[in-house]
This record gives structure tokens, C-alpha cells and sequence, in this order.
């Protein structure tokens, strides 16, 4: 199994499993440990066992977003008949970087980071703004679009 690597020299921290990035459900035992070490904030801030909570919750938080960035990014892959590399490598033909683009905009509609969309498809930031603006310029002059990309934010599970 695999360990969670957490920024704090707290021996408490080895004994927390580490994120599978092969999993693409939501993983409740996540959502629990993020809900306690909630808690674990309220603490004096002075309290070690308070910057121990901040940061796992800060990694928690981070693998629930790959999570959801793999989900969004698998469904987009299948809906577009790409291989999952696709959207990750250099390939500019029109087809691949449609795709990619209406990836990076709805990953940002989940909620996540440029930055982190940029890291998990391994990308530079500005591509990812550059993406997200491109669509959203097309959704805002095209009603035909809008609508594909409304269907399509449903059947990902994205709020459009």
C-alpha cells in the first residue's frame, strides 16, 4: 500500500494511506478524514496538532480533486473517442485540441485551479486559460454550442 505524503515531520502522518490515482469513485474514507481534521482547525494556532491537521487536510483536499480532475477528464476521453494520453500530450490536430479545451473548461467548472488542471494534463497554465477562455467565448456567441455544452456537462456530471 501506498503512503500519503504529507509536508510535516509528525510520526503520525506514515500511517495514512496514500491516494490511488487509478480510482476515479469518491472515496467516503477521504470525506470523513477531511470532515474531522475540519475540526482539528478550531485548535489554538499555536498547537502542533493543528499545523499537522492543516496540512493533511491540505493533501486530502488535493487528492479529492485529482479525483474529480480523473473523473472529468475520463468521461471527456470517452465522449470524444480519445485515449486518455491524448489530452495529455502535444498532439495540436483540431480534434485533440477541441477536446482538450472543452476538458480544461470543465474542469474549471468544477471548481479546480489553472494550475491544477495544468498539472494533471500536464500542460502549461496559460494553455489552460488560453482553453477555458476559447470556450467560454463560444458558449457566450453560440446558442447551437451552449447547448451541446450543457448536454455534455450532464452526462459528465458537471454543472454548466
Amino acid at each position: 500500500m501506498e503512503r500519503l505524503i504529507v509536508q510535516s515531520e509528525h510520526p503520525a502522518t506514515e500511517f495514512l494511506p496514500a491516494f490511488s490515482p487509478s480510482s476515479t469513485q469518491p472515496d467516503p474514507v477521504l470525506d470523513d478524514l477531511a470532515e474531522a481534521l475540519r475540526a482539528f482547525t478550531t485548535l489554538p494556532p499555536t498547537s502542533e496538532a493543528q499545523v499537522l491537521a492543516r496540512s493533511i487536510l491540505r493533501r486530502v483536499q488535493q487528492i479529492q480533486a485529482a479525483e474529480r480532475l480523473g473523473t472529468i477528464t475520463d468521461k471527456i476521453t470517452q465522449e470524444f473517442r480519445l485515449d486518455r494520453e491524448a489530452l495529455s500530450s502535444r498532439k495540436r490536430d483540431q480534434r485533440t485540441a477541441f477536446a482538450r479545451q472543452v476538458a480544461f473548461w470543465m474542469c474549471r467548472r468544477s471548481g479546480a485551479s489553472f494550475t491544477a488542471i495544468a498539472e494533471h494534463l500536464k500542460h502549461h497554465h496559460a494553455s489552460v486559460i488560453h482553453g477555458v477562455r476559447l470556450i467560454d467565448a463560444r458558449v457566450c456567441r453560440d446558442p447551437a454550442f451552449r447547448h451541446f455544452i450543457g448536454q455534455l456537462g450532464d452526462r459528465i456530471g458537471v454543472a454548466v
